[in-house]
């Protein structure tokens, strides 16, 4: 056994990385996620290395030898080689397995791996990190590397400067830092860019964009947390805390793991200012305390139980590093692989982790902190891979993917296997359409909401040659927002607007809202139309497949290509917006509005049938429930024809 070897931080390391495991493979017991909150298995790897960098800092100052050089060298060695491997075989995996814009996102996200960065690239691209469509994300579990490199940087060169000048304020400039840290998770959000720079209403729970999930800024005082247990250990004067403390410190953490949950994983909610609980703030000081009190408690009093000489747990701790930089891509290409995951394909995929993190941690890891591999041949192994792995990114990102790997033609001429090509078509006309009502005789039809409302705007603007009486634009608000009704009131189009449509992805705090916007365009004297929420399809592999692609990408050429018209209309998920429609059409008869369905125009309930596909074959659907261009034009169309948009005028 290595002199001053500590077991308990690698059983904390074990706990980490099998929580952080089992809370992506979401495995449920009884209807119960197991591991809810394994999420903060990073949070307690965060505190572990908080400890371990500033205890090694700390003494190398002390010992008057400390180096940049050698300190980040030996964290190259550590990190680096696995890392590379890793985001290589999560390319050449790709290939077979992703769509081209997914295969972009791959390259792209590789980059910004190996620039250390890759946290600031996935806030940019993702959604909250608890989202189900993350599991098709490969490398997103990079972002915890990044912010633990970045992390790095810092207390590297703070360090340096603060032991080397400000030597004997160390500790106060620590706990300063914590403390304002902490403040300003938590209550940032009160911070406004107007004079006095506050908000009005002040908020206990209000984060902001400064300090999201995946920020470093987020998580300093956890690292710091870690940092303070070592100084503690340092004190002169014995520290006497009982093994009481450390079974409350392994409570904590396991009720951490067990009762939070990926609600607690937000940003503002785009609908409603009320926010409850978030992580990282306060609330995460529970598994943070908990990490911390059984560092110290297991020294101080030389803990030797079954739990902390556990050979399982430790050996798992071992290899965590491995276990973590693989279990994700791994994970997430199985989704990929495989649609409908089973316990026992989890139980496989954790065999497959295992043994692939068992031969990591040997023939690399071990291989490169080897001491006797000369740092000159080392760093010729990282600038050969790390050229590997860019080059090949960049052939991805310029090729577009390599759409080519993909033949699409085979089922029809105009189908789309990419939805994010589509949904970038549809994006950039939004952008490049937004028109400005006019002085003239045309009826003037603003639309209000979200990108339901932008998809109804392209229904009629893209066929306004069939409705030449009428003058077509939008307007996007979130409805709830404090600001709501002042910012519309200084909207151009709304001023000049005879008509106004209400079309959102109606949830039940929207419907709650929407009287007193009602109350608000009467009084303003708009006449208004409610639509009802979109009809809404089952999607696979995270929203990336509609049912349409499921049926190419698993039944390729045994399926009639205009033959799912039936199976649209059974699997439209009703439970989730049919008690929202009726609500809204309550509303409207209280208030004499119009009530449109646009499940009138999407399917017919004699037939039993739903439109997917346009008379030549384009999709008419990128997700779930938005539409494509050539959608929309499709639905305008139809709409004319059926006389659906029929209003008084």
């Amino acid at each position: 056994m290595i002199k001053g070897y500590r077991p308990e931080l690698d059983i904390l390391r074990s706990i980490a990385v099998i929580s952080v495991i089992i809370y992506h493979l979401d495995i449920k017991i009884f209807g119960y996620t197991f591991l809810s909150g394994g999420y903060l298995g990073v949070d307690i790897f965060f505190v572990l290395s908080g400890y371990l960098i500033i205890k090694i800092m700390f003494q190398d100052f002390k010992k008057k030898n400390f180096s940049f050089a050698y300190f980040f060298e030996r964290r190259a060695r550590r990190i680096l080689p696995v890392m590379l491997v890793v985001l290589l075989f999560s390319l050449i995996v790709g290939w077979f397995l992703l769509l081209p814009s997914n295969y972009i996102n791959l390259a792209q996200s590789n980059i910004f791996s190996i620039l250390l960065s890759s946290n600031i690239y996935f806030w940019n691209t993702t959604s909250s990190y608890g989202a189900i469509d993350n599991i098709y994300v490969p490398l997103l579990h990079l972002w915890s590397l990044a912010v633990e490199m970045q992390f790095y940087i810092f207390i590297s060169i703070f360090l340096f400067l603060i032991l080397r000048f400000l030597n004997k304020k160390v500790i106060f400039i620590l706990v300063f830092i914590f403390l304002l840290n902490l403040l300003f998770i938590q209550l940032s959000g009160n911070l406004s860019g107007n004079f006095p720079f506050f908000e009005k209403e002040f908020k206990f729970n209000s984060p902001s964009t400064f300090f999201n999930f995946y920020f470093f800024s987020s998580r300093l005082w956890e690292f710091l947390a870690g940092g303070f247990i070592f100084v503690i250990e340092t004190k002169k004067k014995t520290l006497i805390l009982s093994k009481f403390f450390y079974y409350f410190g392994l409570i904590l953490i396991f009720l951490s793991l067990f009762f939070f949950n990926k609600d607690l994983i937000v940003t503002r909610n785009y609908y409603d200012d009320v926010i409850k609980l978030f992580h990282p703030s306060i609330v995460t000081i529970f598994p943070v305390l908990g990490t911390c009190l059984v560092i110290l408690t297991s020294k101080l009093n030389n803990i030797n139980n079954f739990f902390i000489t556990n050979k399982i747990l430790i050996f798992l701790g071992l290899i965590s590093y491995s276990l973590y930089m693989w279990h994700y891509p791994i994970i997430s290409y199985y989704h990929y692989f495989k649609s409908n995951i089973t316990f026992i394909d989890k139980i496989f995929i954790i065999i497959i982790v295992f043994f692939i993190s068992l031969l990591s941690y040997h023939y690399l890891e071990n291989f490169f902190r080897n001491k006797s591999l000369p740092l000159k041949k080392f760093i010729i192994y990282m600038v050969i891979f790390i050229s590997i792995n860019i080059f090949f990114s960049y052939l991805i990102i310029n090729n577009n993917g390599f759409k080519s790997r993909i033949n699409e033609n085979k089922i029809h001429k105009n189908y789309e296997v990419d939805n994010s090509t589509l949904w970038k078509e549809r994006s950039t006309f939004d952008s490049e359409n937004q028109p400005v009502f006019r002085e003239d005789k045309k009826i003037k039809i603003l639309f209000f909401g979200d990108s339901h409302a932008r998809d109804m705007f392209n229904v009629f603007y893209l066929n306004k040659d069939q409705f030449k009486n009428f003058a077509f634009a939008k307007a996007e608000e979130p409805l709830g927002n404090k600001d709501y009704f002042n910012n519309i009131i200084k909207n151009e189009n709304f001023k000049r607007s005879d008509y106004i449509i209400l079309s959102w992805r109606w949830s039940l705090s929207q419907v709650l809202n929407i009287e007193n916007l009602i109350k608000f365009l009467n009084k303003n004297k708009k006449k208004i139309i409610i639509l009802s929420r979109s009809n809404e399809y089952q999607t696979f592999r995270g929203g990336s497949q509609t049912i349409l692609d499921w049926h190419v990408s698993t039944l390729k050429e045994d399926f009639v290509y205009e033959s799912l018209k039936n199976k649209y209309y059974l699997m439209r998920k009703l439970e989730e917006y049919e008690h929202i429609n009726n609500k809204l059409k309550k509303i409207s008869e209280k208030y004499n509005i119009p009530f449109l369905n646009k499940n009138d125009f999407l399917c017919s309930d004699i037939l039993l049938e739903c439109d997917y596909i346009t008379d030549d074959g384009h999709k008419i659907f990128h997700d779930s429930s938005h539409y494509t261009l050539n959608g929309a034009k499709y639905f305008g169309q139809k709409i004319k024809k059926n006389n659906w948009f029929n209003i008084n005028h």
